[in-house]
């Protein structure tokens, strides 16, 4: 394994390098024609993520080979690279950007689990969790959202209705038009676009509670509002994805926290209170329930994790890699240290 990632990362040394000056431009934008409304084509997402799992490949090879500095800035450039979606006003964008942070936290627990950073690096990267997720923001794939979709709601014969699953072919979305059902539905759309993006101003876990109630109301609309139903659907798994991905930097930097607890005295804490004031302000929050995150001491290491959607403590369960189906394990957020 060692020596494929090896020969990835040295056949994607000029990618490489690249990727890391562009990840270090702190106001940047992708060059995407908005005006296209919701048929806006963002062919650099998927190359999003082969950059950033590129990086996370070195940032391991850096661990293998106790490369600390260099680990740390593999680490780095992945947030930074993915960053640069922060204010892109599209919803699909908003979950390629936190998918992104997920994948890089779960890069930094492999190095943890490889390599002794000394106290200076840890802080480094406590430092920059905290600011990766104080300047996270969802409420542009809102915004934009709103202001692409009300092209598809101005002229819906106009669009491509190959792009929306559930929308009715050509005659029949002509029909709603003439009855006014497609008016009735942009309004109603703006309503629900509006209570979310009030509901972004709530701090977690209100701003769950308050998604979770307006996706009841839309689930609950007639079948006759097909087209408001289309494209209301997923808004609510944007705060929830923000949410899960939130719980997992506060784990990772909770999990900093601890490392540097054992550096500093040869052993573990008990609780997590012991870590305040010296290594955290105070205990952060699970974003799905308000109460302290949880901590485990293991045989070997320590989980810090955050019970998740589902709200179910499943003891700092790890995600399984395989979790379809109703008989699919239930897992928690967490960040693990296994030595």
């Amino acid at each position: 394994m060692k020596a494929r990632i090896e020969k990835c990362v040295a056949d994607n040394n000029d990618a490489l390098a690249l990727l890391h000056s562009s990840a270090e431009i702190e106001h940047c934008r992708y060059p995407v024609d908005f005006a296209a409304g919701v048929a806006t084509r963002l062919n650099h997402l998927p190359y999003m993520r082969h950059a950033v799992l590129l990086l996370s490949l070195e940032a391991l090879l850096h661990a293998e080979n106790n490369e600390k500095d260099a680990a740390i800035r593999s680490i780095f450039s992945g947030f930074g690279f993915a960053r640069a979606l922060s204010k892109e006003p599209c919803t699909i964008s908003q979950f390629v950007r936190l998918g992104c942070y997920s994948r890089n936290i779960t890069t930094l627990e492999r190095v943890i689990n490889r390599i002794d950073l000394a106290d200076r690096q840890l802080i480094e990267l406590a430092e920059y969790l905290y600011d990766i997720e104080r300047t996270s923001d969802i409420s542009c794939a809102f915004v934009g959202g709103r202001c692409m979709s009300l092209s598809f709601f101005t002229a819906p014969t106009s669009i491509d209705l190959g792009l929306f699953e559930s929308v009715p072919d050509r005659p029949l979305t002509i029909l709603f038009q003439g009855i006014g059902l497609v008016d009735m539905d942009a309004i109603i759309y703006l309503d629900f676009v509006e209570d979310y993006i009030e509901a972004i101003r709530l701090h977690y876990p209100q701003r769950l509670k308050v998604s979770d109630s307006i996706n009841a109301r839309i689930e609950s609309m007639s079948n006759i509002h097909i087209l408001a139903r289309e494209v209301t659907s997923g808004l609510s798994m944007v705060i929830t994805t923000e949410a899960r991905t939130i719980a997992h930097l506060r784990t990772a930097r909770t999990g900093l926290a601890v490392q540097r607890y054992r550096l500093a005295t040869g052993v573990l804490p008990d609780t997590l209170s012991q870590l305040v004031p010296a290594y955290l302000d105070a205990v952060p929050e699970d974003p799905f329930d308000g109460q302290e995150l949880r901590f485990k001491k293991r045989e070997t290491g320590f989980v810090i994790y955050s019970i998740g959607e589902d709200l179910s403590d499943d003891g700092g369960t790890e995600k399984p890699k395989k979790r379809r189906g109703k008989n699919a394990p239930k897992w928690d957020v967490t960040f693990i240290v296994e030595r």
